[in-house]
């Protein structure tokens, strides 16, 4: 496993907020992700492509940053956002954060499968770790790797 996979996680998951969404995000150091949340969960897996390994991108972010960052990527106010559109840009925010994240690790090594975005309100046993994030000193939600060893 790289030991840089987090640092490039975070350095895309910045370069799409940043430039799609609108939005800034800084990271706190690595701690337990809670076993409750509630908001938004987006992950994508990246596979190598010898079937090595697998990586899955987390994203857990609290109602109120994903409704902002839908906003931002569709252009709508705030009570013209559906539940739909939160689960469509939180999909993409996968995608994008997913595309980035292989393009610097090694593009032709990892093939990038579909994202997948849902409401979450209740337990996430299992998480493990990862880093919180903060817009502008606001806690809104947490990023995480979970790498799988292939055969």
């Amino acid at each position: 496993m790289n030991g840089d996979w987090m640092e490039v996680m975070k350095a895309a998951i910045s370069e799409v907020l940043e430039t799609m969404y609108f939005a800034e995000v800084s990271f706190r150091e690595e701690k337990a992700i809670p076993e409750s949340f509630e908001g938004w969960r987006a992950r994508i897996q990246a596979r190598r492509s010898d079937g090595a390994n697998s990586a899955t991108l987390i994203l857990w972010l609290s109602p109120h940053f994903a409704k902002e960052l839908a906003g931002n990527l569709l252009a709508l106010e705030p009570h013209e956002i559906s539940e739909e559109d939160v689960k469509d840009a939180m999909g993409e925010l996968a995608n994008m954060v997913g595309g980035s994240w292989v393009k610097q690790l090694e593009p032709s090594e990892w093939r990038l499968g579909l994202p997948d975005a849902a409401p979450v309100d209740s337990q996430i046993a299992g998480a493990g770790a990862g880093w919180e994030m903060l817009s502008y000193g606001e806690p809104v939600g947490f990023a995480a790797v979970q790498v799988t060893e292939g055969s």
